[in-house]
């Protein structure tokens, strides 16, 4: 067994070390891609942030020409060559708007008028190229694109003019309205200041093919430097670049991203080898010898060699007062055994004597009731003929006397009746069959006949099912309920009406009519022996008929129970098995 063990140890070690070097090779791919991905996520943001402020540094511009040209004062300047109105507000404006120069063209594209920022003394005399000018057409609404000049790039914002009413611009260009901005070093280093990068403009080689607007180099920055290169360039009026705008970033967060990286693997190396030599160690003294000592016990079955390690607090200790305990139990659980199975017996004989008991007890309830009925017809039928034969003859009391007599013993027979009915449905039932619940309820109805015309009750019912049911004992509980619904109505002629829905794999029933209804806290009380919610004066009855309902509902495998709100009317709903197929 020792050898065995140590066998496994061993081999578990070797896995462990398997398992650590796979995970120390699985975790340093596992940084190198989460490395790109925050390296990629950097470029992506500064590559976002570097549009953003592009945009916003043009948007002056471009407000500058959209401002400008839905103004019936630049119409007329257009049209008169007003040059004091420009000079008072185009030329006045340039530095409001951060532009260093401005064009006023006719419709036919000749040039009006032309101003220029006095510090930019290169833009003296600079115009839009021939090919540029083309590009304003009366279908064009706003231009932007960049121009070359001595100076360097410069940003081109065009629009169209119109007069006052046409916001929309939607009206032939009554002219054209240019303003620029140059690209110089100063302006470049600016924008590098805002973005904590270093930037330069470069014009594009001569000869060489035009290049898309550019987002980015290929790929990531550079995962150990940290440094982001983004570029973009600045088109002209033909889509051809102008200049190239390069930008470089030294992302601080990538450096100390990997710094950090390669310190935590280092640790976990470490870490791992030290994991490595404590499992050897430990599994050779608090494993392996614990296992021999419990292996010789319970081979040997005596706890003689497990002394010392009762001693141990760890779980192998615990294991040995485990396996002692164990075999001081043994003995104790095999006498336990053979009490139970004494006991298990004498158990089954009780409940087997009162099951005989509970069969004599419905049997005597039967024979009781059954035998009381012939000296009660004795009873009643004297009582019956002394009524007949003494009425208006003796005094008042005593026809009440022989009054209260009869109606006592009807009330009796009726109730031993019930008795009886209720003791039969366990002793005299018969076993379920597929019936006709259709059927079965006409012969209820029927049954009930007199009971539904004296009352000018209208019953009507759905296409029933076939159920599992004793077919005597379902025709006594529609009889029950239906005689119910029809019996506890109030004002308005009762209306009953029986359906039947699929539940469950069975069929739930459904006794619904428009009678004074029940209060919610005796929708359990109904269903008990003797309980009557009305005296006899209201609402005739023994108060045994839903007992008999519940009772044969239980008998089939259902269940019943009232649904109800006083004033409204009473359901009465109950569950019956599915015959054959349909279960």
């Amino acid at each position: 067994m020792l050898h065995k063990t140590q066998t496994r140890l061993i081999l578990i070690l070797l896995v462990t070390i398997g398992a650590l070097d796979g995970g120390l090779l699985l975790s340093q791919r596992a940084e190198r891609a989460r490395t790109r991905r925050f390296s990629l996520q950097l470029k992506q943001e500064e590559n976002a942030t570097l549009d953003k402020l592009l945009e916003l540094r043009g948007a002056s511009l471009g407000m500058f020409a959209v401002d400008y040209t839905c103004r019936d004062e630049m119409v007329r300047c257009i049209a008169q060559a007003d040059q004091q109105w420009a000079d008072e507000n185009i030329t006045e404006a340039l530095g409001t708007y951060q532009a260093q120069v401005a064009w006023v063209y006719r419709p036919d594209r000749s040039l009006v008028y032309s101003a220029h920022d006095e510090e930019e003394k290169s833009l003296a005399g600079l115009t839009l190229p021939d090919d540029a000018l083309a590009q304003l057409v009366p279908d064009g609404r706003f231009w932007h694109f960049f121009i070359q000049s001595p100076a360097g790039p410069v940003e081109i914002r065009a629009a169209t003019v119109h007069p006052s009413s046409d916001p929309d611009r939607k009206t032939r260009p009554q002219g054209y309205f240019v303003v620029g901005r140059l690209w110089n070093p100063a302006y470049v280093a600016g924008l590098a200041r805002l973005t904590g990068s270093t930037m330069q403009l470069g014009p594009r080689a001569s000869g060489s093919a035009p290049r898309a607007p550019a987002r980015a180099l290929a790929g990531g920055p550079d995962e150990q430097s940290g440094i982001i290169k983004m570029e973009r360039t600045l088109e002209g009026w033909d889509k051809t670049p102008v200049a190239v705008l390069d930008a470089q970033i030294v992302s601080y967060a990538v450096q100390e991203h990997n710094r950090s990286s390669a310190q935590q693997l280092a640790m976990l190396i470490l870490f791992s080898a030290m994991t490595i030599g404590l499992i050897s160690a430990a599994l050779a003294f608090y494993v392996t010898r614990p296992l021999n000592l419990l292996s010789r016990s319970l081979k040997a079955e005596r706890t003689d060699a497990l002394k010392k390690l009762l001693l141990d607090r760890s779980e192998f200790g615990q294991l040995a007062g485990l396996v002692t305990r164990f075999f001081e139990q043994k003995g104790e659980l095999v006498k336990e055994i053979a009490e139970r199975k004494l006991a298990m017996a004498a158990l089954a004989a009780k409940e087997e004597k009162l099951q005989r008991s509970n069969t004599e007890l419905e049997q005597f309830a039967y024979v009781a009731s059954h035998d009381l009925q012939e000296p009660l017809r004795m009873v009643g039928s004297y009582t019956q003929l002394l009524s007949r034969r003494y009425k208006g003859k003796l005094d008042q009391d005593a026809d009440e006397f022989i009054a209260f007599a009869v109606d006592g013993v009807t009330r009796m027979q009726r109730l031993i009746n019930d008795l009886l009915r209720y003791s039969r449905v366990g002793t005299k039932g018969r076993e379920p069959e597929p019936t006709d619940s259709g059927t079965v309820l006409e012969r209820a109805l029927a049954n009930l006949k007199v009971t539904i015309e004296d009352n000018k009750a209208t019953v009507t019912h759905d296409p029933l099912p076939v159920v599992m049911a004793d077919d005597r004992q379902l025709e006594q509980l529609f009889q029950n309920l239906v005689g119910n619904a029809v019996k506890f109505h109030g004002s308005e002629p009762p209306l009953v009406h029986i359906r039947a829905e699929r539940s469950n794999g069975g069929w739930m029933f459904a006794v619904k009519d428009n009678g004074i209804g029940i209060e919610p806290q005796y929708f359990d009380r109904v269903f008990q022996v003797f309980q009557r919610l009305h005296t006899r004066a209201e609402y005739a009855g023994t108060g045994i008929g839903l007992a008999v309902c519940k009772k044969i509902v239980e008998r089939h495998g259902g269940r019943i129970w009232v649904e109800s709100e006083p004033g409204k009317g009473t359901s009465f709903l109950f569950t019956l098995l599915a015959a054959g197929k349909e279960q």
